[in-house]
């Protein structure tokens, strides 16, 4: 417990951990929720939407490493205002995006003359394409190449949030907090993710040119959290790991035993996080063009889902604090709740072929309760691992989640894109925790913790 502050204190710092990671995911959505009108606005097609995704993977991936290697180093205090006014800042540039790629593009590619088959390939993608005049076909290039280039720098500030968060919440709660704090923080996704379809629906991007509006205003709100995080977080509040209080730390472990939970923390972090980007990415597309559903249903739906998916997450912190308060290893809880939100998010298995009824939105639903709750758990494991480097940590895992979620994305798009059909796709994303699943049972070192 960090001196001088009331044990009120530390869930206030995890409730504003919980607004940051609003924030970012109101920055990460935005795209999806408005892809139908960038879609229709700006002529972006399946695998030019898939490109973002993998553009802002690769380089959330980067930044991970960056920030991880970073904030062992760097007080937190400084360095996450850094990276949340980074991002805010990028969000706010893409309303501006093709107006950006207009201005960059004349200065690195001839656009006197038509479009060579590597500019093509780069940012048009559809062969179709290919026969419009060639400054039509640069001016679609340049549109795309200004969402290309906000949607990385975006990733690469982003990706500071995690490594931040999860120092603060490891140096202010003790080890049996820390699946609640950690559900408390990643419940702000789907708070996010449900107030995004409002500010979209509230800019009304239905109507032609009304899309670049929600970028701009979740931009502007981020830049707010900067405030309230410096006047209630010190220094000396997070102090260095030397420090800590011997309660908070998780029972040691042979070199051995350390390489199988740094094993099975990469396989786990990968596989969910294929599984919620891809939902979080494309389930908004699916609905609009594979189902027919209206826009302005599909935002009502999408913060549904995202509800859905905070009592999926906050479930899993209140689940395993119970469980352990009556005597259960900490272990054995966190085992049994990733293991129901695994078979949650099997029911996307149905997903995959249910037509377009209530059946079909009540199976997202409980995707959505399943994948997000999978988070909490991922991020107590990776935090039993070290806490001198616990931001390196976080940075490898993050950069192996965000170049296989990329490389997911990138693929799906053009699946898509060729087939139309968006089956093989889910299926293989709600099989992917049970696979993660499978790894942590069998090979997480068998060595009873402590429950304090």
């Amino acid at each position: 417990m960090t001196p001088n502050r009331s044990p009120a204190w530390k869930w206030v710092v995890c409730g504003l951990l919980l607004f940051a990671t609003l924030l970012l995911y109101m920055d990460r959505q935005t795209l999806a929720q408005t892809s139908p009108a960038l879609t229709r606005d700006l002529d972006l097609n399946k695998a030019q939407y898939g490109r973002l995704e993998f553009a802002f993977g690769m380089a959330f991936a980067a930044g991970a490493l960056l920030f991880g290697a970073v904030v062992d180093r760097v007080p937190v205090r400084w360095l996450y205002p850094f990276a949340l006014i980074g991002w805010s800042l990028a969000g706010c540039a893409t309303a501006f995006g093709p107006a950006i790629g207009e201005r960059l593009l004349p200065i690195i590619a001839d656009t006197s003359q038509p479009p060579d088959p590597f500019w093509q390939q780069f940012a048009v993608l559809n062969p179709t394409q290919s026969e419009l005049p060639a400054a039509e076909q640069w001016r679609r290039i340049a549109h795309f190449l200004g969402f290309l280039l906000c949607r990385t720098v975006l990733g690469v500030f982003e990706a500071g949030h995690w490594p931040c968060a999860l120092v603060t919440t490891q140096r202010i709660l003790t080890r049996q907090e820390l699946p609640l704090g950690n559900s408390i923080l990643q419940s702000g996704a789907s708070i996010g993710a449900i107030v995004t379809p409002f500010v979209v629906l509230a800019c009304r991007v239905q109507q032609p040119g009304h899309w670049p509006y929600p970028f701009l205003i979740v931009g502007l709100v981020g830049l707010l959290w900067v405030v309230p995080w410096l006047l209630l977080v010190r220094s000396r509040d997070l102090p260095r790991p030397i420090s800590l209080p011997p309660e908070a730390a998780p029972p040691p472990v042979h070199v051995g035993g350390f390489v199988r939970k740094l094993i099975v923390c990469l396989v786990v972090v990968v596989a969910i996080n294929i599984t919620w980007q891809y939902f979080r990415a494309w389930n908004v597309l699916f609905l609009s063009e594979y189902h027919g559903y209206p826009e302005e249903f599909i935002q009502w739906f999408s913060a549904g889902y995202y509800v859905a998916a905070d009592v999926g997450c906050l479930g899993v912190g209140l689940l395993v604090r119970v469980l352990t308060r009556r005597g259960w290893d900490v272990h054995n809880a966190r085992l049994l709740s990733f293991g129901l939100c695994s078979l949650l998010t099997l029911a996307g298995l149905a997903v995959a072929v249910l037509p377009a009824n209530w059946m079909l939105l009540g199976t997202m639903l409980v995707v959505a309760a399943g994948s997000l709750g999978l988070f909490p758990t991922y991020y107590a494991l990776s935090q039993d691992l070290s806490r001198q480097h616990q931001g390196k940590l976080s940075g490898l895992f993050g950069c192996a989640a965000w170049v296989s979620s990329a490389v997911m994305q990138e693929y799906v798009g053009k699946y898509i894109e060729a087939t139309k059909q968006y089956t093989l796709a889910i299926q293989l994303a709600a099989v992917a925790p049970l696979v993660a699943l499978v790894v942590l049972w069998l090979v997480w070192p068998k060595v009873k913790s402590v429950t304090t």
